[in-house]
């Protein structure tokens, strides 16, 4: 990796490494549930959870996607929401309609480590990075969180990266590729189900699979956010996904 730091960015306290910043945006409010959400907050099958994630730590994680939500008010931002949030979210075509991504959570809300000071509960702000930029993540999904294909491609079938995927937010607002490969090389499309993305759960609700439904799909505002564009892949010396991010 090109100016690659020693500890090769490990001893960093932040799931989301800066290489290229682009906007540090801070000027939103954070939804009440982005300092109290479980992790993973929507889904957490055994055996499809981030191996990247500990789910002792409440709130709005580093390196997870931020959204706006319209469901907790005027300029607020937050996690994709757990279960309850994202049902109200997708019965209220208002909400539905205008929940997409922001950006990525720069630090966690409660604090990185044990000893912080967390600012995000006295300031009611967490930042994001928006606006492009370059960066290193490692908090996304190394699993299906849900079956895109029972048979090629089911529930907690390791996520295979590679460089030129365009990344997007799985429900519990984790990084993952749009297209996946099956067995067999079965190529499919994450959205190809609506269980997947958060963006396809709340705001389209059926899935890529006939032309009615990509009708459907586009009429209530299109398909998943791209997030970004992968890069690097992680090995063991960077655990994390290094992306060009496009919002």
């Amino acid at each position: 990796m090109i100016g690659q730091t020693s500890q090769a960015f490990l001893g960093s306290a932040t799931a989301l490494t800066v290489i290229y910043r682009a906007i540090q945006n801070g000027f939103s409010g954070l939804a009440d549930d982005g300092l109290t959400q479980l992790n993973p907050c929507a889904v957490a099958t055994p055996g499809t959870i981030s191996r990247y994630v500990n789910p002792v730590k409440r709130g709005a994680l580093s390196g997870s996607v931020a959204f706006v939500r319209p469901d907790a008010g005027n300029d607020v931002t937050g996690g994709p929401g757990d279960p309850d949030i994202q049902n109200k979210i997708k019965l209220n075509p208002d909400y539905s309609n205008n929940y997409r991504p922001l950006g990525v959570y720069f630090n966690t809300s409660t604090g990185n480590n044990a000893f912080d000071n967390t600012t995000t509960a006295g300031s009611g702000i967490l930042t994001y990075m928006s606006g492009g930029g370059t960066y290193k993540n490692g908090l996304y999904e190394t699993h299906l969180i849900a079956d895109v294909d029972p048979a090629n491609a089911p529930a907690k079938t390791e996520i295979l990266y590679v460089p030129g995927a365009e990344l997007v937010s799985s429900r519990n607002g984790f990084l993952m590729p749009r297209v996946i490969t099956g067995k067999g090389g079965t190529r499919y499309n994450v959205e190809q189900v609506a269980t997947v993305t958060a963006e396809s759960y709340v705001r389209t609700q059926v899935p890529m699979d006939t032309a009615a439904n990509l009708l459907t799909i586009m009429q209530r505002g299109g398909p998943a956010t791209t997030i970004g564009v992968l890069k690097m892949v992680p090995d063991s010396s960077h655990p994390g996904l290094v992306y060009d991010q496009r919002i």
